[in-house]
């Protein structure tokens, strides 16, 4: 569950976006008919619905697929995203 929240504060746009809206903690918004606001959804809710759409709440299973994914399926990956040098694109599709 860490990971997850890491990877996804490093990309929280929020983080860096207006002061005022506090990280989008005043933004609310409906997550599957629930009140939340923008930053919650981003930090948790969208984790927590993965885990039951795709892993039954399976928090081992979740974890093992990320391993396997670091691991195995994306490891053969990083040379291709290092030698990306786009300036205005990810490569991250690649």
């Amino acid at each position: 569950m860490f990971l997850a929240h890491f990877v996804g504060d490093v990309h929280q746009p929020l983080h860096c976006g207006h002061v005022d809206d506090l990280g989008g903690n005043t933004i609310k918004l409906r997550w599957y008919k629930r009140k939340s606001n923008l930053h919650k959804v981003w930090d948790s809710d969208v984790i927590t619905e993965a885990m039951k759409d795709f892993f039954d709440k399976d928090q081992d299973a979740m974890i093992e697929s990320i391993q396997r994914n670091i691991t195995e399926d994306w490891s053969s990956e990083e040379k291709q995203w290092e030698a990306c040098r786009s300036k205005t694109t990810t490569c991250a599709e690649k």
